[in-house]
This record gives C-alpha cells, structure tokens and sequence, in this order.
C-alpha cells in the first residue's frame, strides 16, 4: 500500500510531541516556568494528532472483523506486556522484585493511550459503516455533536459553570471522544482541499491565548484545566495543526519513524526514567536548559530507532 507522507509526517510530529510532555515536566526551576509553559502548550496537540492520524488511515478501506480482532488483540497483549515490563523496571529499581511487590507498583499513566486505542479500532467496523455513508453536511453534524460532548461539556464542568447532573450526562468520557477525534482526522483528510488553510489561523491564535493565560496566571488550577482536561483551545490548537500538515503535500521520508511510533510509545518511559536516574536534568545541560526538552525528545527518538531499526532487518531477513 502507498505510503501517506503526511500522515507520517503527522505520527512523526505527535510522538516527539508525546516526549516533549513527559520531559518538560521535569522543568521546575522558577528561571524556566515560562519555558515550561510553552513547551507544554505547543504539545497538547500530540495525542489528538495521533487519533486523528488513526482515523484518517483506519477509516479509509472497509476493516474486516478478522483484521480488527488481530488489532484488539494485539492491544491487549501490549497493555499485559508493558504493564508487567513497567512494574518488573519500578520494582528493579527499588531492589524489589517479589511478585507481593509488583502487584502493588501503579500503572504507568502513559499506557492509557493503550486502552483507548483499543475502543478505537474496536468501533472501527462500525464507525466505518457510518463515515462511509453520510452526506458531508451529516458529517459536520456529527462533528458538532461530538464537540459538545466531548470538549465543551467537559470543560464548561471544569470550570464549574455547570452543575446539573443530569447535563452532564452529556459528557463524553476520553474513550469514546477518541471515536470524534478519529472521525475528525478522516473528514480533513478526505476533504482536505475544502478546508481553507486559513483555519490555521484560529489554532495560532488558540495556542497564543493559551500561553498568555497561563504565563499571565501561573495556577495550579489553570496548569489543570489548559493542560490536563480537554479544552476548546487545545482542540482548536490541535485540528488546525493536523490541517496544516495533511495539506503540506511533504516530500520528506519519514516511514521509519512513523512505523516505531507505537514501539518509542510504549518504551520511552524506560530511557527517559534511566536518563533521569544518571542525572540528566535540565540544570545538566546549564546554558542550554531552556530547550531540555527538545534535547531530550531527540535523544531519545534517535536511541529507540537503533533498536527498532535492528528489530526490522532481522524480522525482513527471517521472512
């Protein structure tokens, strides 16, 4: 099959964007808040480009229920596999590997993507049948349902402007809202050249206000609400970046990245925990701090794709 250069473009994008997240945390010295700020802001796109890209490929062909089942089970493994590999990693570390012990380890939090992955391709035989036959207008109409339910409802409860309970039943949990995200993707991919480039335009300008807000009034709450919950601005931000870049009509090669992006997924936490363990924090790099996430998403990018390269010649030699 024809590769899509943009889509990978896009997956290449969102996993160095997933690093950024999971390094900038580690940004907390006063001097580099406002560093912390930007860095984070630019990656809220990360996973949402990962589920649009998903749907942009997964909704193009009719899924059979056999290649779909492969897919769910492989997921699954993934989450046994990694779940174990993480717990047996924590309980190395701290001289404990009794299994008493690992039972009681917590689950890393970035193996979430995961466990939505799996109601995404699931739902994907079904989702598929309904993208394929409605009329555009239909479409934007599901788009608009889904937007309510999943990014304002959320977030108008964030900020406490809506109690009633039984609006917000209304509320999509992150699961479900992967199928909008999804369906997003596959819209602006497949009528890309009636979406004026100009809609770029409002994620700048999301993006923009995003940071002004949170440089202007550091909170704890505002740190949640921009950068833990789903907001209008952040989706905004995040369909105008993948715009962009589906309709960027690139020549870059960038198949092998876009291939490993569920290996450095599922495995970054392992070289990044063990970078942290010999030191490597920001005040490491003393005049070049400001950019530790960037220096650290690349390292680590480059470190997974040996590996993953390794694993590919092997695989194609054995074949």
């Amino acid at each position: 099959m024809k590769r899509i250069r943009e889509i990978d473009l896009v997956k290449g994008l969102a996993i160095f964007l997933v690093l950024m997240i999971h390094t900038n945390i580690y940004m907390v010295s006063e001097d580099l808040i406002n560093f912390k700020i930007f860095y984070g802001a630019l990656s809220r796109c990360a996973v949402p480009l990962f589920m649009m890209a998903s749907g942009a490929l997964l909704y193009r062909r009719k899924p059979t229920f056999k290649k779909t089942f492969k897919m769910v089970l492989k997921l699954i493994f993934l989450i046994l596999f990694f779940n174990f590999v993480y717990r047996y990693w924590d309980g190395w570390w701290m001289n404990d590997t009794s299994m008493e012990n690992l039972m009681k380890i917590n689950e890393k939090f970035h193996l979430y993507y995961l466990y939505i992955a799996v109601v995404l391709f699931i739902s994907a035989p079904v989702v598929y049948r309904l993208v394929s036959n409605m009329t555009r207008n239909e479409y934007r109409f599901a788009i608009f349902l889904f937007f309510l339910g999943s990014i304002v409802v959320p977030y108008l409860k964030t900020l406490n402007l809506i109690k009633n309970p039984f609006i917000l039943t209304y509320s999509l949990s992150m699961s479900y809202s992967t199928i909008g995200y999804a369906m997003i993707g596959h819209y602006i991919f497949k009528y890309k050249e009636d979406i004026p480039r100009g809609f770029s335009i409002f994620g700048a300008f999301a993006i923009w206000y995003m940071i002004d807000i949170l440089i202007e009034n550091p909170t704890d709450a505002n740190f949640v609400t921009y950068f833990e919950m789903v907001n209008p601005l952040s989706f905004i931000y995040a369909v105008s970046v993948f715009l962009f870049v589906v309709r960027s009509k690139t020549d870059t090669e960038l198949s092998l990245l876009s291939n490993s992006t569920l290996f450095i997924y599922t495995t970054h936490i392992l070289v990044l925990e063990y970078f942290l363990k010999v030191g490597l924090m920001p005040e490491a790099f003393k005049d070049f701090k400001v950019i530790y996430p960037i220096i650290m998403s690349l390292m680590i990018i480059v470190l997974e794709l040996v590996p993953y390269s390794i694993y590919n010649i092997v695989k194609k030699k054995i074949k």
